[in-house]
């Protein structure tokens, strides 16, 4: 019986001894691990996940795209707060509805690396 991997491939999920650990304290990622585990979806509870050297070009693909659509949703809500300020004069609603859009952004989530 050999010795287990310590971590595993957040995107081909191998056992992998080396690799860009996952930053596990990110606000984002760890609410969603602990909300999987809560539901019984944790498929990886226990483990650290790290992103192994044959994946890594894909993980910054996928960081950069996370990282562009989050600052254009960002821009985005703005305007839409503005502009739904602008014709209802409601501050509450137009808060709402930008922080909706900046939401969006949550659907191409990519966890940062952690610093090493």
């Amino acid at each position: 019986m050999g010795v287990k991997a310590p971590f595993i491939c957040s995107l081909c999920r191998k056992n992998v001894s080396r690799g860009s650990e996952l930053d596990e304290g990110d606000l984002v990622f760890s609410t969603y691990r602990k909300a999987r585990a809560l539901v019984g979806f944790a498929k990886f509870q226990g483990k650290h996940l790290a992103i192994c050297k044959e994946c890594l070009p894909e993980y910054k693909r996928m960081r950069k795209e996370y990282d562009t659509k989050k600052l254009s949703l960002g821009i985005m809500a703005v305007i839409v707060a503005i502009a739904n300020f602008a014709l209802t004069a409601n501050a509450v609603f137009s808060l709402i509805i930008g922080l909706f859009v900046f939401s969006l952004s949550i659907f191409s989530y990519c966890p940062p690396l952690k610093e090493t």
